[in-house]
């Protein structure tokens, strides 16, 4: 029993919170709809480039837009969001 208390404590409560607010923000945001809105958004935007660069359209705008969004928001909630 004693050896549980000592691992209880060094355990670091406030970033499991933190993390666990983040998953509940994340999840949240998409109850609301806004993940659909930005994903039909860059779908449109995908949609109106010429069909032979469409490709990498898609995979820069995945690309930068996952560098922009992870610089607001925790790694862990925002690749569980990313993930199909």
């Amino acid at each position: 029993m004693h050896h549980c208390h000592e691992a209880l404590q060094s355990v670091e409560w406030d970033t499991l919170l933190f993390i666990a607010a983040l998953f509940v923000m994340i999840e949240g945001l998409g109850e609301l709809g806004l993940w659909r809105v930005i994903a039909q958004s860059l779908s449109d935007m995908v949609a109106l480039a010429p069909v032979g660069s469409r490709q990498y359209l898609a995979i820069g705008l995945i690309m930068w837009g996952s560098a922009i969004l992870s610089a607001f928001v925790d790694n862990v909630p925002f690749t569980a969001t990313m993930v199909p």
